[in-house]
């Protein structure tokens, strides 16, 4: 197992890529703690930890925290890495949050609660992580995203919150590599609930629907037969790179961005 003995941190952990990466790493030997804002009695959460004690034989906890909580975030990171024993070798930062508004007509109540989320949450979390990591190293996988790359057309707040992880991943993953703290972004088209979400507020607009299941139909090169939403990759794709990515056979990769995305975007 890859990643026997290893302490990971998951937020966004108890849905979509997040859950289903907190399950695979059980599986693959380590301890995980998933964050999010539900609590740790709600149903997922619950479920979540449930689901990686039947796969792995490390320690599963969930820890309740609202990211964009600069304060709550460090004291949850001070409860996970005492729960798993005093140390931390990875973080993967999977929470997000998105809206659907013309680039004309997002307003500043829209832009500031998705980056609140979305940026300002990873940059705590990646700053807890770093207290954590400076001395013995360690492994930080933030969600990026397409839309962080190119763009998406009708999702302006969550584009530009997507923009910042990814500016600023670049930054510390050259800034902390003195400390043999490796930064990467993941940059994942998959059929989550949040997409399922989107999907659905997009129903609304039948032109808009059309519009956007064209656009993945043009730029996602890989599901032979399928069409739209369908072409998207499952969860476990992402799962299997993030443990990868977690795991000491990835200690020479920094800096990247890498699609699980059927070939959308081909970053640099």
């Amino acid at each position: 197992m890859m990643l026997e003995g290893k302490k990971i941190i998951i937020t966004g952990g108890v849905t979509g890529c997040g859950r289903i990466s907190a399950i695979e790493c059980a599986r693959e030997g380590a301890s995980v703690v998933t964050m999010s804002r539900a609590r740790p009695t709600d149903e997922r959460a619950v479920k979540v930890i449930e689901e990686c004690k039947k796969v792995g034989s490390g320690s599963y906890k969930h820890i309740q925290v609202d990211v964009s909580d600069k304060k709550a975030v460090f004291n949850a990171f001070e409860e996970a890495v005492d729960f798993m024993g005093g140390s931390l070798d990875a973080t993967v930062s999977s929470h997000a949050i998105d809206a659907h508004t013309s680039s004309e007509e997002v307003d500043e109540e829209e832009l500031l609660n998705v980056i609140a989320v979305n940026t300002f949450g990873t940059i705590w979390v990646d700053q807890a992580s770093f207290k954590y990591m400076k001395e013995n190293g360690g492994s930080i996988i933030n969600y990026a995203s397409v839309a962080g790359v190119t763009g998406i057309e009708g999702m302006p707040a969550y584009t530009v919150s997507k923009g910042g992880i990814v500016s600023y991943s670049r930054l510390i993953a050259k800034e902390w590599g003195k400390y043999d703290i490796r930064v990467n972004m993941m940059l994942p088209v998959v059929m989550t609930e949040l997409a399922m979400i989107g999907r659905d507020s997009l129903k609304q607009d039948p032109e808009a629907l059309s519009g956007f299941e064209k656009w993945l139909d043009d730029n996602i090169h890989l599901g032979k037969g399928k069409r739209g939403f369908e072409k998207q990759a499952d969860a476990i794709n992402a799962a299997y790179l993030t443990a990868f990515l977690c795991s000491d056979k990835a200690s020479f990769i920094t800096g990247q961005m890498i699609g699980v995305d059927g070939g959308m975007t081909f970053p640099r």
